[in-house]
C-alpha cells in the first residue's frame, strides 16, 4: 500500500527499466568497440594493399618510355657488362647495387648493347631493358608499401600510415628513380627493411621476449650491411638503429637499451654482410682489365691476366677489400665540386634542385625526364617540420609533465625527434661533400622526412586527422598528375613545359 500510494513501485520499475537500458546500450557499445577493433586490423592490410597497388600502377605505366639510355644508366650498363665478363672495374660506390641490376638483367635475358656511347641513345625495342626497369619499379612499389608498414609497426593509426606510404608512392623523384636502371631505390628499400626489422626487435624487447629481439636485430644488421654495401649514403640507418638500441631511446624502447649481446649481434651481422658482398664481387670480378690501374701492384697481381701476376705475390682477400674501401674513401673526398657553383643547403630543403635525365626537343614540343621532389610532398614536409618544432617547443616550455594526460603527445614528439635527426643525418653527406650532386641523393632523407610527417598527423584529433590526411593525399595525387609529363617522357608544348618550371633551380 505504501509503494502504491507514494509511487515507489513505479519508481523502482522505472529504475529497473533504466538499468536494463543502460546494460543494453553498454552491450551495444562493447559490440561496436569490438567491430571497430576488427575494422582497424582490416584497415592495416587495406592500407598496405592500396599503397602497393597505387605505387606499382604509377611506376609500371609506360615503363618502356623513354626508349633511350638516360643519365647514369649509361655508366651502370657498362658496369653490368664488366660484371658479366668477370672483369674488375673500380667505382666510387660499393658494388652491391651494380650486382643487383646485373642479376635483374640476367633474369630478363637483357644483353647490354656494346655500342652504348652517350645519354639519349636509342635502345632496341624488345631487347629486355624495359623488363629490367620493371623489376626496379616493383622494388619501388614494395618500398612505398614498407613505409606504411613501418608507420603501422611504430604504432601509428591507419590514416597517417596511408599518407606516409602515398607520399613515397606518388613522389616524382621516388617514382622516376624506380623506373630507371639505377640502384638508389634498391638501397632505400634495404634501409627500410633494416629499420622495420629493428622496430620488430624493439617491440619484442618491450614484451620482454628473450630470443625474438636477437633474431630480428640480426636481420636488421644483414639489411643494414647490404644497404651500406649498395651506397654509403645509407649510413644514417645504421646510426639510428645503433643509437636507439644502445641508449634505449623511448618510446621505441621503454626499459633502457637492449641487451649487449643483441647490440653486438647487430654490429657483427652488419659488418660481416658488408664484407661478404665485397668478397663476392672481388672473387667474381677477378680478371684484369683496362681500368685496374687505380689499384696497387699487389692488388693487380691478384687479378687473372695482369702483367704483375708473375713477379708479385697476390694480395690476400681481406687486404683487397680494405684497399678497395680505402680507394672509395679517397675518391669520395675528392668529388667535392666547385664551391662557387654549389647551391645553398636550403636549395635541397626547399626543393630548388632538379636533374634533367634526358630531353628531346622539337619545334613546338619537347619530351623530358626531369627529377624533382613532388612540390606538395616538399611543402608538406616543410610544414610538418615547422609544426613539429613548434609543438616540441610548446611541450618543453609549458607542458612537460609525467602525467598520463601528455603521455601520447610526449611519445609522438619523441619519435618525431628521432626521425628529424635521421633526416638531418641522411642529408649531411650531400650538404657537406657533394652539394651540387644529383637530386636522387635526397632519397634516404626523404624516407625519414616521410615518417616524420606521418608521425606528426598523430598530434591531431581523430576526425581532424582523417580530414587532413584526405586533403594531403588528394593534393599529392593532383601534383603528381600535373608533373607526370616529366615522369613518362610525354610530349608537351614548350609553353606547357615552361609553366611546369616552378622555380629557377629546376632549369639547371
Amino acid at each position: 500500500m505504501y509503494f502504491r500510494r507514494s509511487g515507489g513501485g513505479k519508481a523502482l520499475r522505472d529504475r529497473g527499466i533504466g538499468l536494463a537500458r543502460v546494460g543494453f546500450w553498454f552491450f551495444l557499445l562493447q559490440q561496436k568497440i569490438r567491430e571497430r577493433a576488427k575494422l582497424c586490423k582490416m584497415r592495416s592490410s587495406v592500407v598496405l594493399l592500396v599503397v602497393l597497388v597505387v605505387s606499382l600502377a604509377v611506376r609500371l605505366a609506360n615503363i618502356n618510355r623513354p626508349q633511350k639510355i638516360i643519365f647514369d644508366e649509361l655508366v651502370i650498363s657498362k658496369f653490368m657488362n664488366k660484371i658479366r665478363e668477370r672483369e674488375f672495374l673500380f667505382d666510387v660506390f660499393p658494388p652491391l647495387g651494380k650486382m643487383y641490376l646485373t642479376a635483374a638483367s640476367e633474369l630478363t635475358h637483357w644483353s647490354v648493347p656494346s655500342n652504348l656511347t652517350h645519354v639519349g641513345q636509342e635502345l632496341p625495342a624488345g631487347s629486355g631493358f624495359a623488363q629490367v626497369r620493371a623489376i626496379n619499379a616493383v622494388v619501388g612499389g614494395i618500398s612505398s608499401m614498407l613505409v606504411s608498414g613501418i608507420c603501422l609497426e611504430g604504432g601509428m593509426t591507419a590514416w597517417p600510415a596511408l599518407v606516409g606510404g602515398l607520399m613515397n608512392g606518388l613522389d616524382v623523384l621516388a617514382t622516376i628513380q624506380s623506373r630507371v636502371m639505377m640502384p638508389d631505390t634498391f638501397m632505400v628499400l634495404l634501409e627500410q627493411i633494416a629499420f622495420f626489422f629493428a622496430m620488430k626487435s624493439w617491440n619484442a624487447s618491450k614484451r620482454k621476449s628473450r630470443v625474438a629481439p636477437l633474431l630480428w636485430m640480426v636481420l636488421a644488421g644483414v639489411a643494414s650491411g647490404s644497404a651500406v654495401a649498395t651506397k654509403w649514403t645509407s649510413y644514417a640507418v645504421v646510426v639510428i638503429i645503433s643509437s636507439i638500441s644502445f641508449f634505449g631511446i623511448p618510446p621505441f624502447l621503454t626499459h633502457g637499451g637492449v641487451a649487449w649481446p643483441t647490440v653486438l649481434a647487430f654490429y657483427a651481422a652488419a659488418a660481416s654482410t658488408y664484407y661478404f658482398w665485397f668478397d663476392i664481387y672481388l672473387s667474381w670480378c677477378n680478371r684484369s682489365g683496362e681500368n685496374d690501374n687505380f689499384t696497387t701492384i699487389p692488388f693487380q697481381a691478384s687479378l687473372i691476366g695482369s702483367n704483375h701476376a708473375v713477379d708479385n705475390e697476390p694480395m690476400e682477400p681481406w687486404r683487397k677489400i680494405y684497399e678497395y674501401n680505402k680507394l672509395m674513401w679517397q675518391y669520395s673526398r675528392g668529388i667535392r665540386g666547385d664551391t662557387k657553383a654549389e647551391p645553398s643547403w636550403m636549395d635541397w630543403i626547399l626543393n630548388q634542385r632538379a636533374t634533367i635525365y634526358v630531353i628531346e626537343k622539337n619545334e613546338a614540343t619537347s619530351s623530358r625526364v626531369t627529377t624533382i621532389v613532388n612540390p606538395i610532398v616538399s611543402i608538406t614536409i616543410c610544414g610538418s617540420l615547422l609544426i613539429f618544432i613548434i609543438a616540441l617547443f610548446v611541450y618543453v616550455r609549458y607542458l612537460r609533465r609525467t602525467g598520463p594526460k601528455y603521455k601520447a603527445l610526449r611519445q609522438t614528439l619523441q619519435r618525431g625527434s628521432v626521425y628529424t635527426l635521421a633526416w638531418i643525418a641522411s642529408m649531411l653527406p650531400t650538404l657537406a661533400v657533394f652539394r651540387c650532386g644529383p637530386i636522387y641523393q635526397y632519397l634516404p632523407a626523404l624516407f625519414f622526412a616521410t615518417l616524420l610527417t606521418a608521425q606528426n598527423l598523430e598530434l591531431l584529433a581523430p576526425k581532424l586527422k582523417v580530414a587532413v590526411s584526405i586533403v594531403v593525399i588528394l593534393a599529392i595525387a593532383s601534383a603528381f598528375a600535373l608533373w607526370s609529363p616529366w615522369v613518362y617522357f610525354t610530349e608537351i608544348s614548350h609553353d606547357y613545359n615552361s609553366r611546369l618550371v616552378a622555380t629557377e633551380g629546376w632549369q639547371r
